[in-house]
């Protein structure tokens, strides 16, 4: 049963976000060589959020869209992947009887069923202690066609000073 919130959404106008919502339609549709991490940064308030829930809106329907709200600021790795679980079983796009396995393995796995599936990251502000092991253990391990969108308060600066990820970044 769809919610308020939901309604609400949905019915709200949005608008002056077009720059914003083109390099988000283009990172769905970009080859191998051309992956990216899109991260929106900015000030509180200023409408990054939104964008993604709009962005989620707009294409919940197209394709997998798994959407993990780190304001709640994870304690941990693991707290990380149970939320991304929980999506994947809120969305029955995991059974319950199979939420045993790995969560990294299971996103490979569901990676290969679709030709494009979208992993937003919102608030990543509030996980700075994670953001070293999202860089350097998650992100890498997963498959191209699992699209990641991000925001947070900060630009991904100091990703795109570490070898490799200078041009896989890219902070609006």
């Amino acid at each position: 049963m769809q919610s308020i919130h939901g309604v609400i959404m949905r019915k709200r106008r949005f608008v002056g976000r077009k720059k914003e919502l083109l390099a988000m339609e283009r990172l769905l549709t970009a080859e191998k060589e051309e992956w990216h991490i899109l991260h929106f940064y900015g000030s509180a308030g200023m409408g990054k959020t939104v964008l993604l829930q709009q962005f989620v809106l707009m294409h919940e329907e197209k394709f997998p869209i798994i959407y993990i709200d780190c304001h709640k600021g994870f304690q941990s790795e693991q707290d990380f992947l149970v939320a991304i679980l929980d999506q994947l079983i809120d969305k029955q796009i995991l059974t319950t009887e199979t939420a045993n396995i790995n969560v990294i393995e299971k996103l490979e796995y569901i990676a290969k069923e679709y030709d494009v599936f979208v992993l937003i990251l919102d608030g990543l502000n509030q996980c700075q202690e994670m953001l070293d092991w999202l860089k350097d253990e998650f992100v890498k391990i997963l498959p191209v066609n699992i699209r990641v969108y991000s925001a947070g308060r900060l630009p991904f600066d100091y990703w795109q000073k570490d070898f490799g990820f200078e041009n896989i970044v890219k902070n609006i």
